[in-house]
């Protein structure tokens, strides 16, 4: 009987994988080079608007590519900006805007509309007479970006009213707002919590509004729970709903450690 099974299950299979090969999509590779538009050979980093346009962080600026043609943006001669067109990274923002980062550590916001770059960091780093080397930036969905520097230091940005006088917020050691010497992670929830994940610990603003020492540098969330993991092994979830942190024990016994937060408003 086993036999048989086999037989008709070999059969079924040999019968039905020609046709499912042939329903498979076929792929096209095609070549970009600097000759079919591209500013330049080298490409850091690539991403796909919302609205479909693929973006390209190069080393002769940013370029943007709409299916049928590259159109490149950076800094001329003459134009009044410090903007390098080296760039490292480029990230895309609730309204989607292109943030990008340079070689030389700054980062400009890329307006689509107006086609121009901003360095919105310019009044800060004249007020605080030095530069701001940028490591990371997290943009939101809520409409805030976290730029996150070398030292810990960090700014929050709510681009809803940027460039209001109160849309930028300093975070770091010299205010004593933030301690930390680097920022893994930031991310919001579905409650507008946001989350800096820091070597120090955890700082959550919001209604929320609360610290946890544990220096998690990984957060995922999955329906109602946000999942964090530490570089040591160690795991916590938070469930959105019951608005408390447990730790998860990892010797195998199945119990939990829970941890109410009292600066819940």
């Amino acid at each position: 009987m086993r036999s048989s099974a086999t037989k008709i299950f070999l059969l079924l299979f040999l019968f039905l994988c020609p046709s499912l090969l042939k329903g498979q999509p076929e792929i096209t590779l095609k070549h970009y080079t600097s000759g079919s538009g591209l500013s330049q050979k080298m490409v850091s980093k690539i991403l796909q608007a919302d609205n479909g346009y693929m973006w390209f962080a190069t080393g002769g600026g940013l370029d943007r590519y709409d299916g049928y043609e590259f159109r490149n943006y950076r800094a001329y001669p003459g134009d009044n900006t410090t903007f390098c067109n080296r760039l490292l990274m480029i990230k895309e923002n609730y309204a989607g805007n292109i943030w990008c980062i340079s070689y030389d550590k700054r980062a400009y916001l890329f307006d689509v509309s107006e086609e121009r770059f901003i360095d919105v960091l310019a009044p800060l780093e004249q007020e605080l007479k030095r530069k701001l080397d940028v490591i990371e930036i997290f943009p939101l969905k809520k409409g805030v970006t976290w730029i996150s520097f070398q030292g810990g230091e960090a700014v929050r940005i709510d681009e809803n009213i940027y460039p209001s006088e109160d849309a930028i917020t300093y975070y770091g050691q010299y205010d004593n707002s933030l301690y930390a010497k680097r920022i893994y992670y930031v991310r919001d929830d579905d409650d507008g919590g946001e989350w800096i994940l820091t070597d120090y610990g955890l700082n959550i603003l919001g209604e929320k509004d609360f610290k946890i020492n544990s220096p998690y540098f990984l957060w995922r969330k999955h329906g109602k729970t946000i999942w964090l993991a530490s570089k040591d092994g160690n795991l916590a979830f938070y469930n959105l709903q019951e608005k408390r942190l447990q730790t998860v024990d990892r010797s195998g016994r199945g119990k939990n450690q829970s941890h109410d937060c009292p600066c819940i408003r």
